[in-house]
Formats: structure tokens, sequence, C-alpha cells
């Protein structure tokens, strides 16, 4: 008896319904099953063309291609650093760079060491601009044919007395902390409880200083072990560190650790547009926080707040208590999501 052309047409798209063919299937999946319906004589099950085509293919049905995961903050952020250190022009950001109007409500800390260096000091305000500079390059691209890459990196904080206009001839800079350093990092893919990984490593030398002297001189000299850890839009940045010892006589800062201990930790979270920071440093005797939060304004920049409060915001205010607000724009986050 000869088939009937309808009947075939319709075993044909009981099949497409069935395996999902016009939806995603493989294409080899798909020819397979044209080619059984065009050739069966209508003894063949559904069931039996679905099971060889499946065979033939190397596949199931429901299952689609693979697609790549999508990539977290801290791997997105990793990848853009990795393409630009792979152009001829290889400066990119590194840490937070941002200008901002901030005011300190515990502005009683280094005025009376400034007096004591310049009278002109004598009408230090609190309101003053803050702003940060930080960029890093790459000094030597797989070392010894590993994945270990070394970088500079440059970090400049400045505390701007705009606002004076008693007692100080001009506007200075209150202070400026220079940073310095030079670090391997090697990027890492290993996982961890909760769906986290750990994404990368860091060994540093650092350098950090006022750039001062007599009274007003800081500086001190780290090895820094640092570490990343992704959890999509969540990361954790933990730092640590060991002071390099200095003779008493050379030590512009004494009792670092007190205050500025020993590490710290910083969370981050881009859920969205949106990008907020928590970072906690303990000290052995007093500690130091701060919140940040920014979000794209315009293509290039984003609106950034600060919030600080504790002790070792900067060198030369280390073992005093700082309570200080910011808010102004910034051209980078430690994670964006634009």
């Amino acid at each position: 008896m000869t088939a009937n052309p309808f009947d075939r047409t319709t075993l044909a798209l009981a099949l497409l319904l069935v395996v999902g063919v016009t939806e995603a299937a493989p294409m080899s999946f798909e020819d397979c099953v044209m080619q059984a319906v065009t050739e069966s004589e209508g003894s063949r099950t559904v069931a039996s063309i679905r099971t060889a085509c499946e065979s033939t293919a190397g596949t199931r049905s429901t299952e689609r291609a693979a697609a790549p995961a999508p990539e977290t903050r801290v791997q997105a952020r990793f990848r853009a650093e990795y393409d630009v250190a792979s152009s001829d022009f290889a400066i990119s950001t590194y840490q937070p760079n941002y200008l901002m109007y901030t005011n300190n409500t515990r502005f009683n800390a280094s005025e009376s060491i400034y007096a004591s260096v310049d009278s002109d000091f004598n009408d230090l305000k609190q309101e003053e601009m803050k702003f940060q500079v930080s960029f890093k390059l790459p000094v030597w691209r797989d070392m010894l044919g590993s994945d270990v890459d070394m970088y500079a990196g440059y970090t400049q904080t400045s505390w701007w007395q705009l606002f004076s206009d008693e007692g100080i001839t001009s506007a200075p800079f209150r202070e400026t902390n220079y940073e310095p350093e030079i670090f391997v990092r090697k990027a890492l893919d290993v996982d961890l409880p909760f769906d986290g990984k750990l994404a990368a490593a860091d060994l540093a030398i650092v350098h950090q200083s006022n750039g001062r002297s007599e009274l007003l001189s800081r500086s001190w000299n780290r090895l820094m072990a640092r570490s990343a850890f992704d959890y999509g839009d969540l990361a954790f940045l933990v730092r640590a560190w060991y002071r390099l010892p200095e003779d008493d006589e050379d030590d512009d800062n004494p009792n670092t650790e007190d205050f500025y201990g020993y590490g710290d930790i910083r969370a981050v979270w881009a859920p969205n547009r949106n990008t907020f920071s928590a970072m906690f440093r303990p000290g052995e005797e007093e500690s130091g926080m701060e919140l940040t939060w920014s979000r794209p304004i315009t293509q290039e920049l984003r609106i950034y707040a600060q919030w600080w409060y504790g002790y070792g915001e900067s060198l030369i205010d280390y073992d005093e208590k700082v309570n200080r607000f910011g808010i102004g724009v910034a051209a980078n986050d430690f994670l964006m999501n634009r």
C-alpha cells in the first residue's frame, strides 16, 4: 500500500515538535530526522527515529550547544587589563581614580604638627578636596616562560586645602601620599566553596611616603600578598603585609602596627551599574574602615562617594581618628558594570 504524503508531513512536524529542532537543535540531528522521515515507508515510529538520530549525532535532542559561562566582574576586569597590557600603549588604571569634595568632622589631628613647622599653617579647614591618581603598566609578561606577569604600579593620594582663606598664604596640598610598587601576578581559576573562585594572587614590594622632611616626614616599606576571591557579582580583595624593619632613628612613624595592623579586606559588590565597596583594616589597638559607592553618569565618568572612619586614612594622620565624607567623580572603580 502506498504511503500517504500527508501522513509523512504530519509525522515530520510531530518529530520536530518532540525533539525541539525548531528551537536550537544541532544541524546534524535535524538532517538525520528529515532524512529518516523522507525515506521512511511509514512503519518506523517516532521513538525509533529519535533514538537512531541521537546516536548518530552524538548528542541528546534536549541539549543545546554549551554557551560560554558569563564573565564575573573580577574576570571581566582581569580580561580587560590583560587586553590593554597586550597593546603598545599599556598603561591602565589600578586603584580608583577620583576627585571629590570632602568634610572631616574630626579635623584636629595634624594642625598642631603643621603649626610647629610653619606658622602659616594656623587655620586648616575641615573641608578639603581629595583626589587619587593610580595606574600600572606591565614590566615583564609571561616571566621565564610561565603564566606569571610582573607589573609596576603607582598610586598618589592628595588632600588639598582648596578652601583656606585665612592664615595660609595659598591653598596648599596639606598631605600627599606616594605609593610606588612592583608586583607579580598569577591569574588563577581555583574552585572554592559556595560557587566561588580564587581568581588571582599577587606578591608585591610596596613603598609609601609623603615626601616631607623633619616632623612631617612619614614613610614605610612593606612586603605584601594579595588575593582576589570571586563570587560572581561579589568579590573579596584580601591583603596581608609585613613591614620591613627600620632603625629607630630612621623610623618616621613608629608603632604602625597599632593603627595599620597587618592587612585589610575589601568586599566589592557590582550587581548592576552601581558598585559598592566596604573595607576594614584592623590594627592592634585601633582600626579603620571605608565605604564607597559609584555609578556611571557619562561614558567616561562615575559619581563617586566615600566615607572614611577611623585611623590610617593618610600617613600624616595614621595615629589620629578621622571621620570624613566626600562626594565627587571617578574615572573607574574596583569593579564596574556599565
